[in-house]
């Protein structure tokens, strides 16, 4: 966005920032056990709670988003609440949730790993907690996941970390249970639009490449197991040779006979064994392959059917 269209915006990484015009507000109260709650739905507030909440105000844009009510199970790491993203339907990232933070962020490495320019890009001058002004370049994802929850089209910006801040959160009707790690984010029914040509091109793309891949991986499954009916078969012939061979030492035994070659024999014997043990652990590694590489075709069956 231009900087004119961005005036009077303050961005800070880790402290709230507000637009010029308020439309929404996020409500956080802390209760007797000492475990902090939001929401942006103000019903939600225990009544015995209510004259001490605070209020963080900012300012709610439209956009494309759509989910069912959905449960989101977070971690924690300090006091930072981490929660599992996907971009543009590809990369997955974790996000520190910021309530305070007006934007949501991205890193340099995320934009260059999506192919996204950021050298023409327009910047966005903000303010940091300390008084520092920087700038940071914006850029549009076609689309941001937090388990069901989506937003299409969302404008980020890009820098050193990850925020998952109001600018999507402001998309859904949120309340966290910080006591139990669960953050849940239900999209309005008036938000749930049809999506753009762009996205939808998008989806077939990522169908069509996810469906490639799904064919490779079973080809790869089908020589693995190629090679263990073939190293089967070699383990069968080198256990009646064994067989063969330990009889044959046996009756040498028996009957007194003194053999030169026994010794000779013997090693063989033991080759023999060394040869099927070998032969055994690659047949149990190729099964880990095929356990690894189904695992890896339900992935992406899994996405194919979210996009379809």
């Amino acid at each position: 966005m231009a900087l004119r269209k961005w005036a009077g915006l303050l961005l800070a990484l880790g402290v709230a920032l507000r637009a010029a015009a308020v439309e929404a507000r996020i409500f956080r109260w802390v209760d007797e056990k000492g475990v902090e709650h939001f929401t942006n739905e103000e019903r939600n507030i225990p009544a015995a709670y209510r004259d001490k909440v605070k209020v963080t105000e900012f300012s709610a844009k439209a956009r494309r988003s759509s989910s069912e009510r959905t449960v989101i199970h977070f971690q924690r790491k300090g006091k930072a609440i981490l929660l599992n993203g996907v971009l543009n339907y590809k990369l997955p990232v974790v996000f520190q949730l910021d309530t305070g933070a007006t934007e949501t962020l991205i890193t340099v490495e995320d934009a260059e790993k999506l192919g996204l320019e950021t050298g023409d890009a327009p910047m966005v001058r903000t303010r940091l907690a300390d008084g520092r002004q920087v700038q940071f370049p914006r850029v549009r994802l076609n689309s941001l996941q937090v388990g069901k929850a989506e937003v299409r089209d969302l404008d980020v910006l890009v820098g050193r970390t990850r925020l998952l801040g109001l600018s999507f959160l402001n998309e859904f009707k949120m309340t966290m249970d910080s006591e139990h790690g669960q953050l849940v984010l239900e999209a309005p029914t008036h938000q749930r639009e049809l999506e753009s040509p762009e996205i939808t091109r998008e989806k077939e793309r990522l169908i069509a490449e996810y469906q490639a891949k799904q064919d490779k991986l079973r080809l790869s499954m089908e020589q693995a197991r190629k090679n263990i009916a073939f190293l089967e078969s070699e383990i069968e012939s080198l256990q009646n040779r064994y067989e063969q061979l330990s009889a044959k030492i046996e009756q040498a035994y028996r009957q007194n006979r003194e053999i030169i070659n026994i010794p000779e024999l013997e090693a063989s014997l033991q080759r023999l064994q060394l040869a099927v043990q070998s032969r055994r652990l690659q047949i149990e590694n190729y099964r880990k392959d095929i356990e690894i590489l189904e695992n890896n075709i339900n992935y992406y069956q899994d996405w194919i059917e979210k996009f379809q």
